[in-house]
């Protein structure tokens, strides 16, 4: 039995909602759609060296070019295998854990056997492997049986996490990975039940009752705390695209960051944000680093907008995720958040 890592921010809402109903996706739709490819990578004849020089050919024919995503997809359909472990980081710093039921297939493949159409807006959704959640307890909000990393996850998983490949062989990493399956289905390990009850509580309190003054003057804090030599809160009268600047002169960083509370449409005014900040740093050549963080209190931002603000480099905070920051950071007495 392999242990992988394969992440599925790429096209985010279609892929979240295959998982869960059991599925786990890559994309490379126009391969899929070749007849020819689908049959070569399921005969057994051609298994080994020259699958992947039938794969690389393929991908060359269609793109003109040896792509590096090549790998992504080799490991996908020829190393993945019924019985193999899989985490899943997925957005909001939460993760699944999941064990390979069955042989791929593709997209129109599973179509076929469920008898809905997923090519509504035509995502590029090629692959698919069946699966089943070896974590336990309640879905969240997207059907997925997810827990969060902090408190589930020890930092040498946490960190094989966030590899920016899609996917990856961590097999030596198989010890850690069933810690935390059992860590999840300890009914007695209470610890990230705690922390989450704890986040949700502060949040409810800076919600009823911190005005706007007040929660401008707790990122403040936080990002000194965090180590910003300089955090300038823009004036309304000043303000064109930005709430607050905090300036990390050690790191070269400079960030800028804006925080919504009531916004109904808050997917429309982050996106107006980001388009704000990509005007405004199309400008910028000064030798420095630019970061953005959009921070929301009361709504939560779709899969989509998520995945469009990670190409732009935008962090995208939730209120609970807001919470938990400063929590970590220990800021939690009165004197500190007025």
């Amino acid at each position: 039995m392999a242990v992988w890592m394969h992440r599925i921010s790429h096209c985010a809402e279609l892929s979240y909602k295959l998982l869960a109903q059991g599925c786990l996706s890559i994309g490379f739709s126009e391969l899929a759609r070749e007849k020819d490819f689908v049959s070569a990578m399921k005969d057994a004849a051609l298994i080994g060296k020259n699958q992947r020089n039938f794969l690389e050919e393929k991908m060359f024919s269609l793109w003109g070019e040896k792509i590096k995503q090549s790998d992504v997809l080799r490991r996908f359909l020829l190393e993945f295998q019924m019985g193999d472990m899989v985490v899943v980081p997925l957005f909001d710093k939460r993760f699944t854990i999941v064990k390979i039921t069955g042989q791929w297939l593709t997209l129109q493949q599973y179509e076929k056997q469920c008898h809905f159409n997923f090519f509504q807006n035509e995502a590029d959704i090629g692959f698919l492997f069946p699966v089943s959640f070896l974590l336990k307890g309640k879905r969240d909000t997207y059907g997925i049986v997810s827990v969060s990393r902090e408190g589930y996850a020890d930092d040498a998983l946490c960190s094989y996490m966030k590899l920016a490949e899609t996917n990856a062989d961590i097999s030596f990493m198989q010890k850690n990975v069933e810690e935390a399956i059992a860590k999840q289905n300890n009914t007695h390990f209470a610890l990230p039940k705690m922390q989450e009850a704890w986040a949700e509580a502060f949040l409810k309190i800076i919600q009823d009752f911190l005005q706007e003054k007040h929660i401008e003057n707790l990122i403040k804090r936080y990002l000194q705390k965090q180590g910003a030599g300089c955090v300038k809160i823009i004036t309304k009268a000043q303000q064109q695209y930005t709430e607050m600047v905090a300036e990390f002169e050690q790191l070269g960083l400079i960030l800028f960051v804006n925080v919504e509370q009531n916004v109904s449409q808050i997917d429309q005014w982050a996106l107006e944000q980001i388009q704000a900040y990509q005007k405004q740093l199309s400008h910028q050549r000064d030798g420095y680093i630019y970061g953005v963080w959009l921070i929301s209190l009361k709504s939560s931002y779709s899969n989509a907008l998520k995945e469009y603000a990670a190409k732009q480099n935008v962090q995208l905070i939730e209120g609970i995720a807001f919470s938990k920051m400063l929590l970590k950071a220990g800021l939690t007495a009165l004197e500190e958040m007025v």
